[in-house]
């Protein structure tokens, strides 16, 4: 019998039967012989794609070994051309991932990854939390609590569909990650108040021991070198002058001193030294308080830093501080005598001012008292609202204080950054 195409199937059988082309081996090429697909395969000899799944039949024999006849070779719902070219899939496996769902249903119905078995990577296979657990295959904390699915079913027993297991206000993330309680038990302590009460109502307010830290890194330093401007007088006449000289002359505060010009720095030492006046002078009033009781209408007003009764009528012609009143306890002043006859009244502040350029610009506070012959009391409340005014400088040195006027002051009082 002729078989021109050697294809193992004769010419007549081809034409009558297969209909195939006797002159051809393969007729509908696709790697396969005709021969073949009629005896073996049991494919269409005139067909590309007999099951019409997407792969030449040829293929699904030599390549994937796939059922050429077949559309869907692992039954499990996709066919064998989008496994192979699509998805990417086993067309021989029904679960390539073996995560417990099928292909089809992880590419139809999760939406989650058939080539991994746990496509978001919470410690739970896609199968697991979508037929056992109901978590979300696609999300690793599906109730948001701050755990992953696979750490509350593994670990800590907890409820990944719940965000507060044990009910007591707070979640399962925070009481295992921020404050160490049991998510399990509302009562980690079994002291009677629940864990968020006990936390809400700590020695701390929350946002204190969550930034607390941070908080002291910068308030820290801030105070204590605002501190240390404030007191400066305190400590700095102790510093030897070779350490507040190389203070001076360190490139550090040279560029400091460049950044800041001297307008500007001494704005900030006004606004800084108007506070610390301020202080000193309620806490002067305070001590003049307490050594001499009976004044106290002079000290409501100068513990703010104002002029009390007896001040206002030292000024005041006709009162008897006017008329020179000598009182050692009177915050009036002494009277001179002016040219046209009248008297007028020195005021307090005047007076320490004329003791001062009569003693070279320099006393102690206790020759102050003793040269003014007023009480220790009036000679403080004087002195405060001059260094508020700025008409003197107190300089603390052992127990007592030293009153200097402004272009007297002790070289040793002197900032290391003032300008030399």
């Amino acid at each position: 019998m002729a078989d021109t195409d050697g294809d193992g199937l004769s010419d007549g059988r081809e034409v009558e039967d297969t209909r195939t082309d006797p002159r051809a081996t393969d007729t509908d090429g696709d790697g396969l012989s005709d021969s073949r697909e009629v005896t073996d395969t049991r494919t269409a000899p005139t067909e590309v794609d007999t099951d019409g799944d997407g792969l030449q039949d040829g293929r699904e024999v030599r390549v994937h070994d796939t059922d050429p006849t077949e559309v869907d070779t692992d039954g499990d719902g996709l066919v064998d051309g989008r496994e192979v070219t699509v998805h990417d899939t086993n067309p021989l496996v029904a679960d390539t991932d073996d995560d417990g769902l099928t292909d089809a249903h992880e590419v139809h119905g999760t939406l989650t990854d058939p080539n991994a078995a746990d496509t978001d990577g919470d410690g739970l296979s896609d199968g697991r939390e979508v037929h056992d657990t109901r978590t979300d295959p696609d999300d690793a904390d599906t109730d948001g609590d701050g755990l992953s699915d696979g750490r509350e079913v593994n670990e800590y027993g907890t409820n990944p569909l719940v965000v507060d297991t044990d009910g007591d206000g707070l979640a399962d993330g925070r009481e295992l990650n921020a404050f160490g309680t049991d998510p399990l038990a509302a009562d980690t302590d079994a002291d009677g108040v629940a864990d968020a009460r006990e936390v809400n109502a700590g020695p701390a307010p929350p946002w204190i021991r969550v930034y607390g830290a941070e908080l002291l890194a910068v308030v820290g330093p801030t105070v204590l070198v605002v501190g240390g401007w404030v007191t400066r007088r305190y400590w700095l006449p102790r510093v030897p002058e070779r350490a507040r000289r190389t203070v001076r002359e360190d490139p550090a505060v040279r560029n400091l001193r460049a950044a800041f010009p001297a307008d500007r720095a001494a704005a900030i030492r006004g606004a800084v030294g108007g506070v610390s006046r301020r202080l000193r002078s309620a806490a002067s009033a305070a001590r003049a308080a307490a050594v001499d009781p009976s004044d106290g209408d002079a000290r409501a007003t100068e513990a703010d830093g104002g002029r009390s009764a007896e001040d206002t009528a030292a000024t005041r012609p006709g009162t008897a501080a006017s008329a020179g009143a000598s009182d050692p306890d009177d915050d009036g002043g002494s009277a001179d005598a002016t040219a046209g006859g009248v008297d007028r009244v020195m005021t307090p502040a005047e007076e320490v001012t004329a003791v001062l350029e009569a003693n070279g610009g320099r006393l102690k506070q206790s020759e102050i008292v003793d040269r003014t012959g007023w009480s220790k009391s009036k000679v403080s409340r004087t002195l405060s609202r001059m260094d508020e005014d700025d008409r003197i400088e107190k300089t603390t040195i052992g127990r007592g204080n030293v009153i200097s006027l402004p272009d007297h002051t002790p070289a040793g009082a002197r900032s290391p950054f003032d300008d030399e």
